[in-house]
């Protein structure tokens, strides 16, 4: 006689968490004197690690000292969820 045991489904819902992979194919440029344009291939889905992925930028202009304060821009729902900041 052969065992036959059920087979069961079962689903896990798991908390955000910060992508593991940075965006990919980050440029810059054609904007005007003075505008500072910054682009990138967004993450596929598979790799958002949640509902919630956004963007972090930082940046400061050339001439400034390591030490001196880098500008901070936000882009999509950084913070949501308990991670980013």
């Amino acid at each position: 006689m052969i065992d036959v045991s059920l087979i069961s489904e079962q689903k896990y819902t798991t908390n955000d968490a910060p992508p593991e992979v940075s965006p990919q194919n980050i440029r810059g440029g054609g904007g005007k004197v003075g505008n500072l344009q910054i682009f990138w291939d967004p993450l596929p889905p598979e790799e958002h690690n949640g509902q919630n992925v956004g963007y972090i930028v930082y940046w400061k202009k050339k001439q400034m000292a390591l030490e001196d304060k880098w500008e901070e821009v936000r882009h999509g729902r950084v913070g949501v969820g308990g991670w980013g900041g």
